[in-house]
């Protein structure tokens, strides 16, 4: 399945699932984030991604896990410019972790948008009925964000808090949604967003949103 879109500067982007193939689209599409945005997404500097990494990162099965990549239709040699990511809670079948990021060249082109509506649609489809973020204690604009609307904000875990947003009943209500606001925020690095999975985690935790 793939999604057709238009950059604001009208170049033609293709959204699709990931394969298992994107592993070298994982790693070099890290290199084209800044070390800020690295930093943002994962907690401590990383340059590159391990073996046991990309496995959990492509080679998912589209209903616990699920991810939609972007990509440019004109330039399949380019790593990408952008996933959403969501996966589901052990324990809480209808909630999952996600996140969306679109790499620093391609911020403010409309990409963020679209790979939300995709995951939201894909999550309701899935029957996953909330999804959580994490965000850093000192973001404070992003925690007032969180504060108004219907997000449950809490635990606390080593300055991360945990924030659980209601997904709406169908894709038409996103726009009146906090999460419209929130995953904008996670695009352009405001917002932490992740999937704490062992294969991804060594001092904290590790995040979804990886430029494919």
């Amino acid at each position: 399945m793939e999604v057709l879109g238009n950059l604001h500067d009208g170049r033609t982007v293709v959204f699709r699932p990931i394969e298992p193939g994107d592993k070298w689209r994982l790693q070099e599409g890290l290199k084209m984030m800044s070390p800020e945005s690295r930093y943002k997404r994962f907690f401590r500097s990383i340059s590159s991604f391990s073996d046991a990494d990309l496995g959990f990162l492509t080679e998912v099965d589209h209903e616990n896990h699920e991810a939609w990549v972007a990509l440019l239709a004109e330039d399949q040699s380019h790593p990408g410019i952008g996933v959403i990511r969501w996966v589901r809670i052990a324990g809480e079948p209808d909630v999952a972790e996600g996140a969306v990021t679109v790499i620093d060249e391609f911020q403010g082109q409309g990409v963020g948008k679209a790979l939300l509506l995709i995951g939201v649609r894909t999550a309701i489809e899935n029957e996953v009925r909330a999804l959580r973020v994490w965000v850093m204690g000192e973001n404070h604009p992003v925690l007032g964000l969180m504060r108004h609307g219907n997000v449950v904000l809490g635990p606390w875990e080593s300055g991360v808090a945990a924030a659980t947003i209601a997904l709406p009943a169908s894709i038409e209500e996103l726009s009146s949604s906090p999460l419209a606001a929130l995953f904008r925020s996670s695009a352009i690095g405001e917002l932490e967003g992740f999937v704490r999975h062992p294969a991804l985690t060594q001092t904290h935790v590790s995040s979804t949103g990886v430029p494919k």
